[in-house]
């Protein structure tokens, strides 16, 4: 069971056969009905024909592009269930709970809302799946902004605190480390960024909601500010005006 979830699945490569044999039977199925219906002309047999393919081709915007991406799917294996899954496109995180032929059934991981996501969506979009059998585990980051004022040791200090609790929490892996590195000199203040190893992908979430409240709650005893930098934008020649009135 995955998330609560239990259901019985079945290896991609027998998913791909499955879906093989299906296609082979409906063309034999087409066949048999052609040879039962006794059609003799050859005009009747393949006005018949004609219209199937018209059929096919007319639909196929509706459902050729999600079952051609469910066999591609499918048979790579590339995603599958049980798997953690990030949909930049559509902001959305989530476990795989099932590979179908058209559609793949997912969980957000947000709100708990079981989503049918278009295979085409799966093949088209930029997909981040989260493996779990990478040696290295997987990395997580949390971005921060400080001001010019703080410096890099108070930083560094702060937001190793961040990770051991983290740690403590038992969301971070301590095997794998954390880094902390300046990412941007903005014009109001400086992006460092806190990267990590998660302990389970099934709680990606629950792990970047921790360590923003961790970092909110030691900002004060290391001596720092978590403010969002603003940019106030006054109209061209507003500012000499109100200086000559």
């Amino acid at each position: 069971a995955i998330e609560g979830f239990s259901r019985t699945s079945e290896t991609h490569t027998s998913r791909t056969l499955e879906l093989f044999v299906c296609f082979v039977i409906l063309c034999i199925s087409i066949v048999l009905l052609i040879n039962i219906w006794g059609f003799e002309d050859w005009l009747q047999t393949t006005s018949v024909l004609g219209f199937l393919a018209l059929f096919v081709f007319a639909s196929k915007e509706y459902w050729a592009g999600d079952f051609l991406s469910g066999i591609l799917i499918i048979s790579q294996g590339n995603i599958e269930r049980g798997d953690v899954i990030k949909i930049r496109d559509e902001d959305l995180v989530a476990i795989v709970l099932q590979v179908g032929s058209f559609q793949t059934i997912v969980r957000d991981l947000v709100n708990k809302h079981d989503v049918i996501l278009p295979n085409s969506k799966l093949r088209l979009a930029r997909v981040d799946v989260l493996k779990t059998d990478l040696k290295a585990g997987i990395l997580e980051f949390e971005d921060f902004w400080f001001g010019y004022e703080a410096t890099a040791e108070q930083v560094r200090a702060m937001l190793e605190e961040t990770w051991n609790k983290a740690v403590e929490d038992g969301l971070a892996d301590e095997q794998g480390g954390f880094s902390v590195g300046n990412k941007e000199c903005g014009n109001h203040g400086v992006r460092w960024r806190l990267s990590y190893t998660l302990k389970s992908p099934h709680r990606l979430i629950e792990a970047g909601n921790r360590v923003r409240e961790h970092a909110f709650g030691l900002q004060e005893k290391h001596g720092l500010e978590l403010a969002t930098p603003l940019t106030h934008v006054f109209p061209k020649g507003s500012i000499g005006q109100s200086e000559k009135a």
